[in-house]
């Protein structure tokens, strides 16, 4: 895991929202603005033609993993790319972000909605290896 510095300028008389804020979502809990909305942005789909995990280019990620027998599966990203017909993308040769499990990237909805989870991504021998919800 690689870990990053970050520092955060908040104003001082917001510093106690600010921690209430961080210790909410370091234990996973929603953080909600005044209104009720959580905070994200949220992308409208349209019903025709609107990209859903399944019909996405990497959803021969789904039938790979479909495919595994076990609590975890190791590909090496020439499995994957196989998988899907087409080359990874670069940020996934070199940005952990890409491999988040979050519902916001396609392609993290493709794994995630059959019941997987990427656990340890591995740049140097190019394989990510997935663990089952």
């Amino acid at each position: 895991m690689n870990l990053v510095e970050l520092s955060v300028l908040v104003p001082e008389e917001r510093v106690a929202e600010f921690y209430t804020m961080l210790g909410n979502w370091l234990a996973g809990n929603v953080v909600t603005n005044g209104d009720g909305t959580d905070g994200r942005r949220r992308r409208r789909r349209t019903r025709q033609g609107g990209r859903t995990a399944l019909n996405s280019r990497y959803a021969g990620i789904a039938q790979y993993l479909k495919d595994q027998s076990g609590q975890t599966a190791e590909a090496s990203f020439s499995q994957l790319e196989e998988a899907i017909g087409n080359s990874l993308p670069a940020s996934a040769e070199r940005h952990r972000a890409w491999w988040a499990n979050t519902e916001r990237n396609t392609q993290a909805r493709v794994w995630m909605e059959e019941g997987w989870r990427v656990d340890q991504v591995d740049f140097d021998e190019r394989k990510v290896t997935f663990s089952k919800i």
